[in-house]
């Protein structure tokens, strides 16, 4: 099913339902990942959405598909959104994809990540009215000139929403962050679930990021700032990941390429500030988290393969 949008005014808010995440514990890392030990009949199995953000993404979107496709433990659902693409992206999209959103290309990424959840959770994307919580009024912008309407669309299978559920139902449930050009290895979303079961206080999961062309070339294992607030990773641009790094557990922040957020932690923060686009969205939504008394923790042993294309200029 694909929906399109086109060039709408604003983009819709899920009803917001508040977690705590406040059972920080007095000490200590949490431990490595190991297999997943909940059985696939455990009433307290996580349900996990995936949400695939595609811009102008088509010469990485089949291997991170084919990479989803490999997951051990698959994702319950899988939605994709495009924001504009002007490649051949969304015809691979709606091949390989159930649900495909289609939003406008200035679209950021939290944006596209809530519609793909109003869309789940309502059947349909909803314009906005007010400001996400947690996040700033939008400053008031001068006229444009007028856009023209998008036509209707009539999906071919209709969304139908969900069933509301319990705020201690939202504990269990996890939404899954995916770029474009990131390819997670086989096991990657078994270890941020078992790592979150592990400490249930980490609300926000990251992945070790690993090189697109070769994994053996060490990314970020989560990162920090400096004074100025400029990213540290601590990794050099020929560091060999030879898992010097797998000791790091609570950071300050992870990538969004593979991030893992409980969806009343989501809720709650509101995504990451739209107003950062794609810059910086990552080490918004963290900071925010930490204030608010969630852990944000890397797992090592989960690794995503990162081309980091927008920011070294392979998008095109």
């Amino acid at each position: 099913m694909t929906v399109d949008l086109g060039p709408t005014a604003g983009l819709g808010v899920a009803p917001r339902v508040g977690g705590s995440g406040s059972d920080r514990p007095a000490g200590g890392s949490a431990p490595a990942a190991g297999p997943v030990r909940r059985s696939a009949g455990s009433p307290a199995r996580p349900t996990v959405t995936a949400i695939l953000v595609s811009h102008d993404g088509n010469a990485f979107l089949r291997r991170t598909l084919d990479a989803l496709d490999g997951q051990t433990r698959p994702p319950d659902a899988l939605v994709a959104v495009d924001t504009g693409s002007r490649d051949t992206g969304p015809d691979l999209l709606t091949a390989r994809v159930p649900r495909l959103l289609r939003l406008p290309r200035r679209t950021s990424f939290g944006d596209a990540v809530q519609a793909a959840l109003t869309l789940l959770d309502h059947g349909t994307v909803q314009r906005a009215e007010q400001p996400r919580p947690g996040l700033a009024a939008p400053v008031e912008q001068p006229p444009t000139a007028p856009v023209e309407p998008a036509e209707p669309v009539e999906p071919a299978e209709p969304v139908e929403p969900v069933e509301p559920v319990e705020p201690a139902e939202l504990v269990r449930q996890w939404v899954w962050l995916l770029h474009d050009d990131s390819a997670p290895a086989p096991d990657a979303l078994a270890r941020l679930l078992d790592a979150a079961d592990t400490s249930p206080s980490a609300t926000v999961l990251g992945c070790k990021q690993v090189g697109w062309d070769d994994e053996r070339r060490l990314v970020e294992v989560g990162f920090t700032t400096s004074l100025l607030g400029k990213r540290v990773t601590g990794v050099d641009l020929d560091d060999v990941d030879q898992g010097q790094l797998d000791h790091r557990s609570d950071v300050l922040a992870v990538s969004t390429a593979g991030m893992l957020v409980r969806r009343d932690v989501w809720d709650r923060l509101g995504g990451p500030d739209p107003a950062l686009t794609h810059a910086r969205d990552d080490l918004d939504l963290c900071r925010r988290a930490h204030l608010a008394g969630h852990r944000v923790v890397v797992v090592p042993s989960a690794v995503m393969a990162h081309a980091e294309a927008t920011a070294s200029g392979r998008r095109r």
